[in-house]
């Protein structure tokens, strides 16, 4: 690094003594910026100046700016048409990077411009020279992107951020008018392009100095470690609560590593932290986080309107995905009264699986919608007149005018924070209408794709609250800043020194010789250390933490607090952080059953009821007793859940068809069975498979075709059975509980003992995902799933015990996969004379069952213990194995996320 150690210092405590004609601070930063100005004005009180001018303080990019603005109104300097942002130059690169690489795609051309807008700006501030030798495919490649780049910025008489510096220092050279002195505040380093800049002013006659802060004499840094994340800004939050109670004039900071990812939980636990015992707020807070302008509710609810105009006027239907980001999102004529209409319309779409709604079918279902159907038809009507392509002004004028009909948005009280959110929308609009320059006609998708980026790169956060004495910002946010007290929280070895992140474009060989920002592991040690050594300053004192797991992963300190032995330690995440603050106890409410099942009380569900009990009880309370469900996905194609019953009636047609083994031998041996499923797939398709479309439908029929055939060619070369139930209707009824199961197949397996006079049973069920490796071990364990089967075993067992089929007996367990990956078979077999692979005998299968009767009752016992559970209420909150609950739909009800490494090995049940 390179700091601004050449040019003479000014005291920040003689600022103010400073002529301000003609004197211009520059900061680093915007909050430096706002706390020099605050720190002149207490500077002129004191001298007893009421009003008196000050020097200009503001940001030095937006010095730059205001000098080439200036520099447009001098009639001897070469003008310039407009100064591109950020974001205007990446589609400029995006539009040049898409035109060379033709019919070469990129994953993402986005990505790539971004890439490239980077290296541009990193070779031009750090001076980066790439000797030839050192020229990679990439760097070279880059460079004729750069050329077209520059040829199109040349023709748009243009300047982007990166030549907008460069043409200043020529403005400079050629006589621009300029102050008398320039101050730097908060720089720790100066790039070679701001150098020469400086030089160039310098050259002129600008006196150029460096601020000097007025820092504590000696700043106490302590340590403290915590726990976990969690425990750490508890404890931090507890810190600021007392600081700020004890100091009425107090003003401090929180300062966080990973503040982009932490800030939701941040303003949670401050929330709860900086509040008196009812509820209000007892000190004010400021979070320094700006979040992507399409976060905000209104933003994301703008947008969505705008997808289902654009998507009907080129598509004439849309997703039901789509056009329910609109219903739900509201900000429109009815937005409260008809909020629960709205989103009736898009739960049954769900319910429906609908995979595509039409321009007549969206009419039909929001024409119930008395206040937003009207209102959408008339800003319909102004569409349907509408050319496809148009200039992004007028596409901008056609957006407003949208809205505006639309009712955006929305009646209803609006907080201070919502009045900044619709006006920096209104300020979005009008930078995707200044956009037009760079782009032709073009249709509605794709303006309504620029603008939607563009809300994506554009930051907004609501206006800071004046009378905040606690700041809660990030690292570089904080640099410059002055409090009478910090907690620097998150400082482990994984982000203090961060990790290197080169441009991929440029040859490392030369980011390495230029010292470039995030290149190298010394650059980034070289950082590290100097920011450290700045917030180190910002307070007389300065606490620093860092948390010992993340989850089940140890985590390190810093090797820049590591020297420092900590004073505490947080062990308990939830209880100690708030020792000697305002919450020094929790009261605990064990809430772990719900009341009995009462005699008569339906319950649906099936085999399902017990599979939830034995996930996690309480998801079974949620599902089967309290009736909760969340909102199911919305239908895609291929739909998982129509393949899977398409192949279910598939095969239960087949065995209708043929009955017995000795048919299924006879129809291949006579070469009958390929026709005989080609018309038993084609029939079923008909109706099963009716939402999709021909050519969908016409793979699925043959996937099922090749799936059926494999899987009887298997079922021809196993010992003789017959099948003698097929997706048969039972009742278990079980220590009170009554379910109704249907089980896929039943067959009676045939001896070839004529004395046997026993009727040996194998129950079989579908299943049509690509794992079912973890079945034996699962039927071993306390708490099963996959339990249809062994349910419809127990049945049988506890008729056969009862006597009503006394000579049934049951000695097989089977699931059967069909999988793109291959059909099989997997369960447990009594004896090891069904010659299907895949089936495993007890001694086999290593059970600790003495026999397969005590088989069978353990299985039941099981059984019977859930069923009990289920009745008497038991909702305990607890999952025993996590990857269960995979497809469990209530899980922010459950409150569970964390997940083990042995759990995460658990298969998934989904066919692709």
């Amino acid at each position: 690094m390179r700091p601004p150690t050449q040019y003479p210092v000014v005291q920040a405590s003689n600022l103010g003594m400073h002529a301000a004609r003609n004197v211009f601070v520059l900061t680093v930063n915007n909050r430096l910026a706002r706390r020099l100005i605050q720190l002149l004005s207490q500077q002129q009180s004191a001298r007893g100046q009421s009003v008196a001018e000050m020097p200009e303080v503001m940001p030095w990019s937006g010095w730059v700016t205001h000098q080439l603005t200036r520099a447009s109104f001098e009639e001897f300097l070469t003008p310039y048409s407009r100064l591109l942002d950020g974001f205007e130059a990446q589609l400029l690169w995006a539009q040049v990077i898409e035109q060379l690489e033709g019919d070469n795609a990129l994953l993402d051309v986005y990505q790539a411009a971004a890439m490239a807008l980077g290296a541009d700006q990193l070779i031009q501030e750090w001076q980066i020279d790439v000797f030839a030798y050192e020229y990679t495919e990439e760097y070279a490649r880059f460079l004729q992107w750069r050329d077209a780049y520059r040829e199109r910025l040349h023709a748009l008489d243009a300047l982007d951020t990166s030549s907008a510096l460069t043409r200043l220092v020529q403005y400079v050279e050629n006589g621009l008018p300029l102050p008398e002195q320039i101050v730097l505040a908060g720089f720790t380093e100066i790039s070679p392009r701001m150098r020469t800049l400086l030089e160039a002013l310098v050259a002129r006659g600008v006196v150029v100095s460096t601020l000097l802060e007025d820092v504590p004499q000696e700043s106490v840094v302590t340590r403290v470690q915590a726990a976990s994340t969690q425990a750490e800004w508890l404890a931090a939050a507890n810190w600021a609560r007392a600081q700020l109670d004890a100091q009425p004039d107090g003003r401090f900071a929180i300062v966080a590593v990973s503040l982009d990812a932490q800030a939701a939980f941040a303003r949670r636990v401050l929330e709860t932290s900086l509040s008196d015992v009812n509820g209000a707020r007892a000190h004010a807070f400021n979070v320094a986080v700006a979040r992507p302008l399409s976060d905000w509710a209104a933003c994301r609810a703008a947008l969505a309107w705008l997808r289902t105009f654009v998507l009907m006027k080129e598509q004439f239907g849309a997703a039901p995905v789509d056009l329910g980001a609109a219903l739900l999102s509201g900000h429109c004529i009815g937005h409260s009264v008809e909020q629960g209409a709205r989103a009736m319309i898009d739960a049954g779409w769900r319910q429906w699986q609908v995979s595509r709604v039409s321009l007549a079918a969206w009419t039909t279902a929001i024409e119930p919608l008395h206040q937003l159907s009207p209102a959408w038809q008339r800003a319909w009507q102004d569409w349907q007149a509408l050319p496809r392509t148009m200039a992004l002004h007028r596409w901008s004028v056609v957006f407003r005018a949208s809205l505006a009909t639309l009712g955006f948005p929305g009646r209803g009280t609006q907080s201070s924070a919502m009045y900044q959110v619709l006006e920096a929308i209104d300020g979005l609009l009008e930078r995707f209408e200044s956009l037009s320059t760079l782009f032709s006609s073009i249709p509605s998708s794709e303006a309504l794709s620029i603008l939607s980026r563009l809300s994506r790169t554009t930051m907004f956060q609501p206006q800071r609250d004046p009378g905040a004495r606690l700041d809660v910002l990030g690292l570089l946010e904080a640099e410059g800043g002055q409090w009478d007290g910090v907690w620097i929280l998150g400082l482990t070895d994984e982000v203090l020194p961060a990790a290197t992140k080169p441009n991929p474009l440029i040859p490392m060989a030369a980011l390495r010789r230029a010292q470039a920002p995030r290149a190298t592991p010394e650059r980034e040690i070289q950082w590290a250390h100097q920011i450290f050594a700045n917030l180190c300053k910002v307070a007389p004192i300065v606490t620093v933490s860092a948390p010992r797991l993340d989850g089940e992963r140890a985590l390190r300190p810093s090797p820049l607090i590591q020297s420092l032995i900590p004073t505490e330690m947080l062990d308990d995440p939830m209880i100690e952080p708030f020792v000697g603050g305002r919450i020094s106890g929790l009261e605990v409410w064990q809430d772990d059953k719900g009341p009995p099942l009462e005699a008569g009380e339906k319950v649906t569900g099936g085999v399902s009821v017990l599979e939830t009990q034995s996930i996690n009880p309480l998801w079974a309370f949620f599902r089967h007793r309290l009736g909760l469900k969340g909102l199911p996905a919305y239908g895609e194609l291929p739909q998982m859940a129509l393949r899977g019953k398409f192949l279910h009636r598939v095969m239960e047609r087949v065995w209708e068809t043929l009955q017995d083994q000795d048919s299924l031998k006879l129809a291949i041996a006579q070469g009958t069975l390929s026709l005989r499923l080609d018309q038993i797939v084609e029939a079923v398709a008909a109706t099963e498979l009716s939402a999709y479309d021909t050519t969908l439908r016409e793979l699925e029929t043959k996937r099922a075709i090749r799936l059926v055939s494999e899987w009887l060619l298997l079922e021809a070369n196993r010992a003789p059975f017959v099948v003698q139930e097929i997706e048969q209707k039972r009742q278990l009824n079980v220590k009170g509980l009554v379910l109704d199961v249907r089980l896929d197949r039943l067959d009676h397996l045939v001896s070839t003992d004529s004395s046997d006079r026993v009727t040996r049973l194998a129950v079989i069920d579908y299943k049509t995902g690509q794992s079912l490796s973890g079945v034996l071990k699962d039927w071993e364990s306390i708490r099963p799933v996959n339990l249809q089967v062994p349910v419809y075993a127990a049945i049988l067992d506890t008729q056969t015990a009862s006597g009503d089929e006394a000579r049934n007996h049951i000695s097989a367990l089977m699931l059967v996969r069909l999988h793109a990956k291959g059909c099989a078979a997997v369960g447990l077999a009594e004896q090891d004379d069904l010659e299907l692979k895949g089936l495993k005998t007890l001694a086999e299968a290593k059970y600790q069952d003495a026999d397969w009767p005590l088989l069978l009752s353990r299985l039941r016992a099981v059984i019977e213990m859930l069923a009990q559970e289920f009745v008497q209420g038991e909702a305990l909150n607890q999952t025993w194995k996590t990857a269960n609950l995979e497809y469990c739909d209530l899980l922010p009800l459950l409150r569970y996320y964390d997940q083990s490494e042995e759990d995460a090995q658990g298969g998934s049940d989904d066919d692709v």
